[in-house]
Parts: structure tokens; sequence; C-alpha cells
């Protein structure tokens, strides 16, 4: 904790907006690469993002990770460690999509990114979906709630969830 405040401390107050993009991804990138996860770039629904799969795997289980950023910073590959310990824990595959961000999209583009990766998921099989994120993700997984699939879903401190 005592290195990461070291990090933040130097740009701390003088970065705002889409410049602190790449601190705020180095600061994410220090996170601890998990044991007995791989990693790799993929796409699902149309949306680029990162797969963590750990070793023992559940089938059919996926984690959806909407990582946070205050609308306009973080990306799935600076998140893919943190990612990678949630898939770990979780006993089941994890995917952090890359969704577009502000200010270049406006919203509605990072919800319409995340629902696209959500039913990407459902395309390729998956039957149990656990959605997670932190700060912007309760934003970002509201739109699933609109129109959810054809299936029961359950609802826990404001993140959809299917998982049981």
């Amino acid at each position: 904790m005592a290195a990461m405040r070291a990090i933040v401390e130097l740009n701390k107050g003088r970065l705002r907006g889409t410049a602190a993009r790449t601190p705020f991804d180095a600061i994410m990138e220090r996170v601890a690469i998990p044991e007995g996860v791989t990693f790799e770039a993929g796409t699902v629904g149309g949306i680029p993002g990162w797969w963590c799969k750990p070793q023992a795997a559940q089938p059919n289980a996926v984690v959806l990770h909407i990582h946070g950023g205050w609308f306009n910073w973080g990306s799935a590959k600076a998140y893919r460690n943190l990612v990678g310990h949630l898939a770990l824990h979780a006993g089941g595959a994890a995917f952090a999509p890359d969704y577009r961000l502000a200010p270049e999209h406006p919203f509605p583009a990072a919800a319409e990114d995340v629902r696209a990766a959500y039913f990407g998921l459902l395309e390729l099989g998956y039957q149990r979906i656990a959605v997670t994120g932190e700060s912007t993700a309760r934003s970002y997984s509201s739109p699933l709630a609109s129109k959810p699939p054809r299936r029961r879903m359950r609802w826990q401190f404001g993140r959809q969830t299917s998982w049981a």
C-alpha cells in the first residue's frame, strides 16, 4: 500500500480528465498477478477485452467484470490482474470488456458495450453469469435490467447476477 501511495502522490491533484488515463492504468497494472490464471485478449459480443481463465474454472460459469474509472479512465488490460483474482476466487472464467470511454464516446456508448458483452457471453453458451465491478460499474450494469434475457435474475448490492 505504501508503494501505491508513493506512485499516486507524484500526480495527486495535477492530472485531470483524459490526461490521467495512463497513470491510472499504471497503478492498476501493479496489482499482483494471480497464480494459476492465464490471460488473453479477446472479443465478446463485438466488444474487445481481456479473458482471465483460472486453471480449474467451472464450465458454463463466467464473471463479467466492469472496471471502474469515473466514466473516462481505466482499461480491461490494466484491470486484468484484479479481475484474475476475482475469477480465481469465483472459480470461473472472467471477461473484462474494454468499453468505450467518455468524453470521446458519450453516454450511452459504454452501457451499450457492456450490454453487448453480456449478451455475447450468453451467445457463447455461458449459463451462469455474475456481473461485478466497482465505481461506474453500477451505472453500466443498469441497462442489463431494462431488457434482461428470459431467465431468472437476482439483484444483490446493486449488481445483477444470475450465479446460482
